[in-house]
């Protein structure tokens, strides 16, 4: 058999653009395409953390430019990944273009300068580095966990290099920033990693308590909105009728007890605040995660047939019932980059992507046991060969399905659930600052004067 001459992954990119057009191809390819863009992220993430130490500056720079500039995005037509809607976000966001100037060395005044590549790197480094989270952001009493959910729950640190270079950027910026800006910014870096926001956000709490507090005893319902939106707005994230209503009191009963902590000395304080805040994110966590792991067990039975059709037609050798095919399968519209900011398409092109790649990987295993082959060869014909089929029967695929759909639904269910818990911890840590001045800090930066207007004329109206 014909063997592998250079690492498949190499080939994501012209396979994805290939796949734009499906119509030709045959959309069962879109399960290879969402394969292989999954290893190519897989190694651009291992790659960050090798170029990242690499003893040249400018070398470092250069392949952050190549990364953040000239990274394609997907073509019209073609599956996307979780990762390639936040590189989308990435470059759509207006601070984009500060980010690349302070980056990027050919924006500079004068591009060799070594001095400023060595910070700049730093920062990048120092970026990445702070990412990690603690293992005890995520494990948990196991009376607590939900019979389908894992002891533990672990996620490392940033995957991408924009978003590496966005903190950097925050880092070296936050220095002239008040409070209440620093605040601001990190909303926006938590559109794509709320657990680190959290982290900063709940620091430069504990730094500027006594300055920034706002001593009102009770909180509005339109305030606590306010705080939700600033957090809560984008990526999908949003709520809406009666957990809307469940949310906002649950978070102003929350915004109250830590009301009644702060009156206290501030080392107290701040030891009770973490771990009440600590307590109820790690709560909301689980309930939402334990309410989406329910529904999408649910709806996903009922789309078997489909996301067979959609994504193995072209990888199995017996036929497939045809239906409407659709991208993501179990959303109601295709996607598009102008509704990246729904919630349902958003989760729903993260599972779908984490069950594509889990399942190719235990067919990709099962074809080792059946046919002997290795596993290398297996993903070259997989990438190379059009005609390449898995050799697993009907029955085994139907195991291995039910498998890989389990794995993904708790996955991304415990994901999505943590990273909105994040988000409302945030939400919470805002409701200790004037939640108007935090809301309009990009106002207040741009006319400091406003500063001295009374913050009822510029809040925003529920």
């Amino acid at each position: 058999m014909r063997g592998p001459r250079s690492c498949p992954v190499e080939y994501c990119r012209s396979l994805v653009s290939m796949l734009a057009g499906h119509e030709a191809f045959g959309m069962g390819l879109w399960g290879r395409s969402l394969f292989f863009q999954g290893l190519a992220e897989d190694r651009a993430a291992r790659d960050l953390e090798r170029r990242l130490w690499d003893s040249d500056d400018m070398k470092v720079l250069e392949w952050f430019e190549r990364q953040v500039i000239y990274a394609q995005g997907p073509s019209v037509g073609a599956v996307v990944t979780h990762g390639m809607v936040e590189e989308y976000e990435q470059r759509s966001e207006t601070s984009f273009t500060a980010v690349l100037e302070w980056l990027v060395p050919r924006f500079w005044s004068e591009s060799k300068n070594s001095d400023r590549a060595s910070a700049v790197v730093s920062r990048l480094r120092e970026a990445y580095k702070a990412s990690v989270l603690p293992e005890s952001w995520f494990a948990c009493q196991p009376e607590s966990l939900p019979s389908w959910a894992p002891r533990s729950i672990f996620q490392g640190g940033l995957r991408s290099a924009a978003t590496v270079a966005y903190w950097a950027y925050y880092l070296d910026t936050r220095d002239a920033m008040s409070p209440e800006q620093r605040l601001w910014n990190l909303s926006i870096l938590a559109r794509w990693s709320p657990a680190q926001a959290l982290i900063h956000a709940f620091s430069d709490m504990k730094e500027h308590f006594q300055s920034i507090r706002d001593d009102r005893e009770d909180h509005p319902t339109a305030v606590i909105k306010q705080a939700l939106g600033l957090w809560c707005k984008h990526n999908g994230v949003d709520f809406g009728g009666a957990t809307s209503r469940r949310v906002t009191n649950d978070l102003q009963d929350l915004a109250r007890q830590l009301t009644i902590i702060r009156n206290g000395p501030v080392d107290s304080a701040m030891d009770l605040y973490e771990s009440r805040l600590g307590k109820w994110v790690k709560l909301a966590a689980l309930e939402i995660a334990t309410s989406k792991h329910h529904y999408c067990s649910f709806l996903y039975r009922r789309y078997r047939d489909s996301m067979i059709s959609t994504y193995f037609a072209d990888l199995i050798h017996w036929k497939v019932p045809e239906s409407k095919k659709r991208f993501p399968v179990a959303c109601p519209f295709p996607f598009s980059f102008s509704r990246v900011g729904h919630t349902w398409l958003r989760y729903a092109v993260r599972l779908e992507e984490q069950f594509v790649r889990r399942l190719i990987h235990l067919l990709i295993e099962e074809h080792v046991v059946e046919t002997g082959h290795t596993h290398e060869a297996i993903v070259w014909e997989l990438c190379y060969q059009k005609s390449f089929r898995f050799s697993a029967p009907k029955d085994k695929f139907n195991q291995l399905y039910d498998r890989a759909l389990n794995d993904a639904i708790v996955q991304v269910s415990i994901e999505r659930a943590f990273d909105r818990a994040w988000k409302l911890g945030c939400a919470a840590i805002t409701t200790m600052y004037d939640v108007s001045a935090v809301t309009n800090a990009p106002l207040l930066a741009q006319f400091p004067a406003l500063e001295r207007t009374t913050p009822e004329s510029f809040t925003s109206q529920p």
